[in-house]
């Protein structure tokens, strides 16, 4: 991830998305814990996505700030300036810019 990143990304852990994202992880190892032998197609998909539940790209971090800020509108304020001065260079930002984004 990128440096200019870095305080979106702290607002969006601070507002809940490193919570979401180990409950996820948590969800996701139980399903593979418990995944009973033989196919492993889906296996492989449940790794694949544990990998990137402990390894979140911006377009992952951007999805689940969506969810808490649709859950909880009053979250979008939090971010909204950030994502406003970062829009231009990190395009999955631009939901997120404006305080009516979700409305």
């Amino acid at each position: 991830m990128q440096p200019e990143l870095s305080t979106f990304v702290q607002a969006a852990m601070a507002m809940g998305v490193a919570g979401r994202l180990a409950m996820l992880r948590a969800d996701v190892e139980q399903a593979i814990a418990s995944y009973p032998a033989g196919d492993t197609r889906y296996l492989t998909r449940l790794e694949r996505q544990h990998e990137r539940l402990q390894n979140p790209d911006l377009e992952l971090i951007v999805r689940l700030v969506t969810t808490l800020c649709v859950e909880d509108p009053s979250r979008l304020a939090t971010v909204a300036p950030i994502a406003q001065s970062l829009k231009g260079r990190f395009p999955p930002l631009a939901p997120l810019a404006t305080p009516t984004a979700l409305s």
